[in-house]
Protein backbone atom coordinates (compact mmCIF):
# COMPACT_ATOMS: atom_id res chain seq x y z
CA UNK A 1 0.00 0.00 0.00
CA UNK A 2 1.41 3.46 -0.85
CA UNK A 3 2.62 5.44 2.15
CA UNK A 4 0.09 8.28 1.69
CA UNK A 5 -2.90 5.94 1.75
CA UNK A 6 -1.60 4.10 4.81
CA UNK A 7 -1.08 7.37 6.75
CA UNK A 8 -4.44 8.78 5.65
CA UNK A 9 -6.33 5.76 6.94
CA UNK A 10 -4.32 5.61 10.16
CA UNK A 11 -4.39 9.27 11.15
CA UNK A 12 -7.55 11.08 10.07
CA UNK A 13 -11.23 10.91 10.69
CA UNK A 14 -14.40 12.99 10.72
CA UNK A 15 -16.09 14.54 13.74
CA UNK A 16 -19.84 14.95 13.22
CA UNK A 17 -21.70 17.52 15.33
CA UNK A 18 -25.47 17.12 15.56
CA UNK A 19 -27.24 20.24 16.89
CA UNK A 20 -30.68 19.66 18.42
CA UNK A 21 -32.82 22.34 20.09
CA UNK A 22 -33.48 22.47 23.83
CA UNK A 23 -36.69 24.44 23.16
CA UNK A 24 -39.37 24.34 20.48
CA UNK A 25 -39.95 27.48 18.40
CA UNK A 26 -42.79 28.47 20.76
CA UNK A 27 -40.20 28.46 23.62
CA UNK A 28 -41.57 25.38 25.43
CA UNK A 29 -38.85 22.92 26.51
CA UNK A 30 -38.24 19.82 24.42
CA UNK A 31 -39.15 16.70 26.41
CA UNK A 32 -36.18 14.81 27.87
CA UNK A 33 -37.16 11.50 26.29
CA UNK A 34 -36.41 12.94 22.82
CA UNK A 35 -32.78 13.49 23.84
CA UNK A 36 -32.59 10.04 25.42
CA UNK A 37 -33.84 8.37 22.22
CA UNK A 38 -31.35 10.36 20.15
CA UNK A 39 -28.48 9.37 22.43
CA UNK A 40 -29.55 5.71 22.27
CA UNK A 41 -29.69 5.90 18.45
CA UNK A 42 -26.17 7.33 18.20
CA UNK A 43 -24.68 4.86 20.67
CA UNK A 44 -26.40 1.98 18.86
CA UNK A 45 -25.01 3.00 15.46
CA UNK A 46 -21.57 4.41 16.40
CA UNK A 47 -20.80 2.79 19.75
CA UNK A 48 -20.75 6.11 21.60
CA UNK A 49 -21.08 9.88 21.45
CA UNK A 50 -20.18 12.95 23.48
CA UNK A 51 -22.70 15.52 24.61
CA UNK A 52 -21.30 19.04 24.45
CA UNK A 53 -22.42 22.10 26.36
CA UNK A 54 -25.56 23.85 25.23
CA UNK A 55 -24.78 26.42 22.53
CA UNK A 56 -26.73 29.45 21.36
CA UNK A 57 -27.67 29.68 17.69
CA UNK A 58 -29.42 32.39 15.69
CA UNK A 59 -30.93 32.04 12.23
CA UNK A 60 -33.32 33.87 9.90
CA UNK A 61 -36.06 32.06 8.00
CA UNK A 62 -35.44 33.03 4.35
CA UNK A 63 -39.16 32.93 3.53
CA UNK A 64 -40.69 34.79 6.48
CA UNK A 65 -37.56 36.78 7.50
CA UNK A 66 -38.36 35.86 11.11
CA UNK A 67 -35.31 35.55 13.36
CA UNK A 68 -35.08 32.51 15.64
CA UNK A 69 -32.78 32.20 18.64
CA UNK A 70 -32.10 28.64 19.70
CA UNK A 71 -30.31 26.89 22.54
CA UNK A 72 -28.90 23.68 21.12
CA UNK A 73 -27.49 20.53 22.63
CA UNK A 74 -24.63 19.22 20.49
CA UNK A 75 -23.83 15.53 20.08
CA UNK A 76 -20.31 14.83 18.86
CA UNK A 77 -19.47 11.59 17.07
CA UNK A 78 -15.95 10.81 15.81
CA UNK A 79 -15.64 8.33 12.94
CA UNK A 80 -12.42 6.81 11.56
CA UNK A 81 -11.75 4.77 8.43
CA UNK A 82 -12.96 5.55 4.92
CA UNK A 83 -15.63 2.82 4.89
CA UNK A 84 -17.08 3.93 8.24
CA UNK A 85 -16.98 7.59 7.19
CA UNK A 86 -18.89 6.75 4.00
CA UNK A 87 -21.47 4.81 6.03
CA UNK A 88 -21.77 7.72 8.49
CA UNK A 89 -22.41 10.20 5.65
CA UNK A 90 -25.25 8.02 4.37
CA UNK A 91 -26.63 7.56 7.88
CA UNK A 92 -26.67 11.29 8.69
CA UNK A 93 -28.43 12.21 5.43
CA UNK A 94 -31.23 9.85 6.45
CA UNK A 95 -31.12 10.55 10.19
CA UNK A 96 -31.38 14.33 9.73
CA UNK A 97 -34.98 13.88 8.52
CA UNK A 98 -35.81 11.75 11.57
CA UNK A 99 -34.43 14.43 13.88
CA UNK A 100 -36.36 17.19 12.09
CA UNK A 101 -39.55 15.26 12.83
CA UNK A 102 -38.55 14.23 16.36
CA UNK A 103 -37.66 17.80 17.39
CA UNK A 104 -40.38 19.46 15.25
CA UNK A 105 -37.88 21.58 13.32
CA UNK A 106 -37.73 22.88 9.76
CA UNK A 107 -34.01 22.07 9.71
CA UNK A 108 -31.50 20.26 11.91
CA UNK A 109 -27.91 21.43 11.67
CA UNK A 110 -25.25 18.72 11.28
CA UNK A 111 -21.60 19.52 10.58
CA UNK A 112 -18.67 17.31 9.62
CA UNK A 113 -15.14 18.39 10.54
CA UNK A 114 -11.90 16.75 9.50
CA UNK A 115 -9.85 15.37 12.39
CA UNK A 116 -6.14 15.77 11.94
CA UNK A 117 -3.92 12.87 12.87
CA UNK A 118 -1.15 13.08 15.44
CA UNK A 119 1.83 15.24 14.46
CA UNK A 120 5.18 13.58 13.98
Amino acid sequence: MPRFQREKKKSGGISYHVHVPKFYNDKTPVEEYRFEITEEDLVSVFGGCSERAVEKGVWKDPNTKKIYKDWNLVYEIDVYGQKKISEAETFFKFYKRILETRFEQKKIYITANVLMGPSR
